[in-house]
């Protein structure tokens, strides 16, 4: 399901997909279709329901969207930038084969995923 935030509306390369269980919204995934720093598409949001977390929900989620970001053109890399101290992110990412360069951003460091 791709819906437009007011963020979206700004920037059109911005692609918003709705994260569904059953048949409840959990969460929602935002990235963008233009290659940015690092060389690489970057996964701006991805937020699940605090009652859904731990089950499982993140992860088919971001290989749904990895697998939708590999047809972007020139699709080498995707980055994703989160808080050094959240833990199941860093969890998440790993176990999907994101390696840490040691990039970093403001507060975030940022995470890559050569494909």
């Amino acid at each position: 399901m791709s819906t437009r935030s007011p963020q979206a509306k700004f920037e059109p390369s911005l692609v918003l997909r709705a994260i569904i269980a059953g048949e409840a919204v959990v969460g929602f995934v935002m990235y963008n279709t233009e290659l940015e720093e690092l060389n690489g598409y970057w996964i701006y949001r991805i937020m699940i329901d605090q009652a859904q977390q731990g089950n499982g929900i993140g992860r088919l989620a971001m290989q749904a969207v990895i697998d939708e970001m590999r047809v972007l053109p020139a699709a080498k890399r995707i980055v994703v930038g989160y808080r050094p101290d959240n833990q199941a992110a860093h969890r998440l990412y790993a176990s999907l084969g994101f390696i840490d360069h040691g990039d970093r951003f403001g507060r975030e460091m940022a995470v890559r995923l050569d494909i």
